[in-house]
């Protein structure tokens, strides 16, 4: 464990009092139970602007892992009428949330009013569970299929409940449709 973050003191880890940020060539690694490396990220450049008088915190940055090139943006925008945008995108995955903050929650980003839409295309699943995730996972080993997977979704946010409304997965490996709701107010 290298930081220890079960207390923190004021509102250091408040997203409006976050600076700006620059990291270049970074590296970031995890091991499994047995010591090995089970997931490692090169090259990691990331560069964050914080704006509070406009209401705009903005991440952006690339990395790879194993090889493989990954560009990811962050557009938190709390003026209601603007647009926020999360996307990552890479040869063998690309994601996109777009959608409106009506309140957003320094503290809480949880706890934030948001409405959006998802979209997603896995090009290739096991290799972004290879790649980004674990080869230590029990369905990493299960999947030999390389077919792409699109999955769609509108995701809304309010007082840290969330609801994924009108889910489509449609592939040739997966398929479905469904909801997700979660409410993240419960304590443990």
């Amino acid at each position: 464990q290298l930081f220890n973050f079960r207390e923190s003191k004021g509102d250091v880890f408040d997203l409006k009092n976050i600076g700006n940020i620059e990291i270049k060539d970074g590296y970031f690694s995890k091991r499994n139970t047995g010591g090995e490396f089970s997931l490692e990220f090169n090259d990691i450049n990331l560069e964050s602007t914080n704006n509070p008088k406009k209401k705009v915190f903005i991440i952006n940055g690339n990395f790879l892992s194993e090889d493989i090139p990954t560009e990811f943006e962050v557009v938190i925008d709390t003026n209601k009428n603007n647009d926020s945008e999360i996307s990552i995108r890479s040869p063998i995955l690309k994601i996109s949330l777009n959608g409106k903050f009506d309140s957003f929650n320094f503290n809480q980003v949880a706890e934030s009013n948001f409405s959006g839409k998802l979209s997603t295309e896995i090009i290739d699943l096991k290799a972004v569970l290879n790649r980004y995730f674990s080869r230590d996972n029990i369905i990493f080993h299960k999947i030999n299929s390389t077919k792409p997977i699109k999955l769609e979704a509108d995701i809304n946010g309010a007082n840290g409940k969330i609801a994924v409304n009108n889910i489509l997965i449609n592939g040739e490996l997966l398929s479905g449709s469904g909801k997700i709701e979660a409410d993240l107010t419960t304590k443990r």
